[in-house]
């Protein structure tokens, strides 16, 4: 047993300091031995192998002629820790400091050792003192800017602890429904030695175009304060464009066909897919409908205008590209034979009737 007894010194309030001694049996026949605490003066302590707990209570009552009153009861608990130890073994006890607010807290545990008809007491001083821990954050506001999706961005964000004990804290996130993932922690608990410090990463990965991103979170320091990181950021898709949003086959005979080129271009570091959606049987056809587009590359594409009627043709064919917005591209051709030649369709023709269409005119 410890002549000096423990002493945990300074230990965080809410948080659990352990200290262990091993008892040995030097004599030649067996030991009892019981181990109690008084409870009303060391709820911060505790130790164990602990069996049980004994109360102790008694009751005053009156009596009034055949009636009996009860008055006031008092009880007492105290902790009982009781055992055998055979001749040279050991038993190791287990000590642990809780203090639940911040104070100097000492108490003793009383140990009787009984070999036959001989006791032996020892007392075991016990003594702490709760500080409250205290914890600063480097930064409470990360701001990424913009980002393109599938790219990411760190930074680092330092705690640190200005008490004289260990600070632990859990992060938890707020204000947010869970769908979005954008913005995560390298970790979400720690401790944090005195006069120390904790470092996190926070990354940025956008995954949908056109979101902006707001994430707080709250760190909550065991027994100490609490904190509130706060995160943002915006994702923009890959900068894809195409080298022109209408294009005009003119007047073509019947049965004859005609051509344009149309670039589809990616000015971004990344790759990226696209696909067309058009009929492979329709009027207007294209040399390729999908594939991949290397960084600050381009892609040529040839549209064929095959007419077979004499008209004016239309169609919007919409382009899908990965990590960006739809594109769309109008295709505009007459059709004519010898016998009729209709008036030939313009791109201001169709941005009118949409325009009518969009304010409900249309079929004035």
């Amino acid at each position: 047993m410890p002549q000096q007894g423990i002493d945990f010194e300074y230990c965080a309030v809410q948080q659990t300091e352990k200290r262990t001694f091993t008892l040995t049996n030097t004599s030649a026949s067996l030991v009892h031995f019981e181990v109690s605490m008084d409870e009303a003066n060391a709820q911060s302590f505790d130790i164990s192998p602990r069996n049980g707990k004994s109360k102790f209570e008694f009751g005053i009552f009156a009596q009034l002629g055949k009636r009996s009153f009860f008055v006031f009861c008092v009880s007492h608990f105290s902790s009982l820790v009781t055992g055998m130890m055979k001749s040279g073994a050991k038993q190791e006890f287990s000590v642990t400091f809780a203090p639940t607010e911040a104070k100097v807290t000492i108490t003793s545990a009383v140990f009787v050792f009984q070999e036959g008809s001989r006791s032996v007491k020892k007392v075991l001083k016990m003594s702490g003192i709760g500080k409250y821990p205290f914890v600063e954050i480097s930064t409470d506001k990360i701001d990424f800017e913009a980002l393109t999706v599938g790219t990411s961005a760190s930074q680092s964000v330092t705690f640190r602890n200005y008490s004289q004990v260990k600070a632990q804290y859990s992060i938890e996130l707020i204000n947010d429904d869970g769908k979005d993932r954008s913005i995560v922690l390298s970790k979400y608990k720690g401790l944090i030695e005195p006069a120390g410090s904790d470092t996190i990463t926070v990354t940025f990965l956008p995954t949908i175009v056109g979101q902006c991103t707001s994430t707080q979170f709250r760190i909550d320091v065991v027994g100490g304060n609490e904190l509130k990181l706060t995160c943002k950021g915006e994702s923009h898709g890959i900068d894809v464009l195409l080298s022109s949003k209408s294009i005009q086959f003119g007047e073509v005979q019947v049965e004859s066909a005609t051509n344009r080129l149309l670039n589809i271009m990616n000015q971004s570091d990344q790759p990226t897919t696209f696909q067309f959606f058009n009929d492979r049987s329709n009027v207007f056809s294209f040399s390729k409908t999908e594939g991949t587009i290397q960084p600050h590359s381009q892609c040529r594409i040839i549209i064929e205008f095959y007419p077979q009627q004499t008209k004016s043709y239309y169609e919007r064919v919409f382009c899908v590209v990965r990590n960006h917005q739809v594109l769309c591209v109008d295709l505009i051709g007459t059709c004519y034979d010898v016998l009729t030649k209709p008036m030939p369709l313009m791109q201001r023709h169709v941005d009118i009737y949409r325009h009518k269409v969009i304010m409900g005119i249309h079929t004035r």
